[in-house]
């Protein structure tokens, strides 16, 4: 039973407050250490004050970002200018991506989005929307099998926050059924992405084909040196073709006209894959009709180059190259069927991996694809991904759920045991 007396009330009071002599000098010194850090955490507020304070001033001074979007072709042949000036590399360059969408405009609903700052554009997000088992979704322009190998908004650096910002505006406007972002370059768009909308999407991360990076010498000699010595003989026997008086490289920055570059890579690449009993990319007309225009928009300034390689005054050999800022990208290849003997490949490979050499590039991209002759080569494995986001709304969960589970039902089962 509690007691409640006064006196005990009292007793208890005076029990608690009383110290002992002890207790009163450990009190005493530890004021001064009280205080000491008092004043330090004094002076650390004001700091940190000071710094938000100079980050809300920066903040208000900066022009609000406002997005228009752009529908259709004439809309986006009037950004030419705009775009180049954020968009150095030739897969991320306006005529690149219009070229595609000139040839790919029956797979949906252009929506460019033009970012501007101080009545300036500051950026572009490049995509389309097209249906996905009837849900509206969003994607790169150039997307799918004929397609850029790393994606991303066009901006500058500096820009980038404030693009993938007025960027998930817009989507928190549109409401899309499914975000789709492939092949995101070193994947930072797909993860602000997936961190952004982790509350009204779920994710699906995937890996896409990989592409695959040669890092180059100082020197062609130290490349021949470090290289295994069946690739150093490979190299060897290129270096004499190439200098004989039966061969002769060109390309379209040496003279060779790029419409009749570009029927040379479509007739031997069409050749090749015919001799393997397999359609090449070229029986797509769609296709044909987009790498035409963007070679054509393109090599007038370098960012697209095709070599050749002749035999005795016929062409066994051809590639299509892309100038970026980080050195050659190899995009696509045709090859002589009856003259692989001769081994046109190794001897295109060995004239540009040494001009990137001389010139001071320190990688060489094979782009997509595990082909063999890559590894062959040195060159590394770099991973790519693919993200699909459907919103967590009831329809496009409930389509996506049954197309996952009936893709899963018609997959082929693994066959194991002895």
């Amino acid at each position: 039973m509690l007691n409640t007396s006064k006196q005990t009330v009292n007793d208890d009071l005076n029990l608690s407050l009383t110290t002992s002599p002890d207790q009163t000098v450990d009190s005493n010194r530890a004021r001064p250490r009280q205080a000491s850090l008092d004043r330090e955490l004094e002076t650390r507020v004001l700091k940190t004050t000071e710094v938000l304070e100079q980050k809300i001033a920066e903040f208000a001074s900066i022009e609000p970002v406002t997005g228009s979007l752009l529908s259709t072709l004439d809309d986006f042949q009037r950004v030419k200018e705009e775009w180049n000036q954020l968009a150095p590399d030739p897969m991320s360059s306006f005529g690149w991506n219009f070229s595609w969408w000139k040839a790919f405009s029956d797979s949906g609903q252009l929506q460019l989005l033009k970012f501007n700052q101080d009545e300036r554009a500051i950026g572009f997000a490049p995509f389309y929307v097209d249906r996905w088992f009837g849900l509206k979704r969003l994607r790169f322009l150039a997307s799918g099998d004929t397609c850029t190998d790393y994606t991303k908004l066009i901006c500058n650096t500096e820009n980038r926050d404030l693009c993938e910002l007025a960027f998930t505006e817009h989507i928190r406007n549109e409401r899309f059924d499914v975000l789709e972002f492939e092949c995101t370059e070193n994947d930072q768009l797909a993860t602000s992405m997936r961190k952004r909308f982790e509350s009204t999407y779920r994710s699906d991360h995937r890996e896409a084909e990989p592409c695959w990076i040669l890092n180059l010498p100082t020197s062609w000699q130290d490349l021949k040196a470090n290289a295994k010595s069946s690739l150093r003989r490979k190299i060897n026997k290129a270096e004499r073709r190439i200098t004989s008086s039966e061969f002769e490289i060109t390309s379209t920055n040496s003279g060779l006209a790029p419409d009749k570059a570009f029927e040379i890579l479509k007739e031997l690449h069409t050749k090749r894959w015919a001799s393997m009993g397999k359609a090449g990319i070229f029986d797509d007309s769609r296709v044909d009709l987009f790498l035409r225009s963007a070679v054509h928009e393109l090599a007038s300034n370098g960012g697209i180059e095709i070599v050749v390689v002749w035999h005795n005054d016929r062409p066994i050999g051809a590639q299509l190259y892309f100038d970026a800022s980080n050195g050659y990208q190899l995009y696509q290849s045709g090859y002589c069927p009856d003259a692989m003997k001769l081994e046109p490949g190794h001897m295109l490979f060995t004239h540009m991996t040494k001009r990137a050499i001389e010139r001071g590039d320190t990688c060489f991209d094979f782009l997509r694809g595990n082909e063999p002759y890559k590894a062959f080569w040195g060159a590394t494995r770099r991973s790519q991904k693919t993200l699909r986001m459907v919103s967590k709304r009831v329809v496009p969960t409930l389509v996506a759920t049954t197309v996952n589970q009936l893709r899963n039902l018609i997959r082929p089962s693994k066959i194991t045991g002895g």
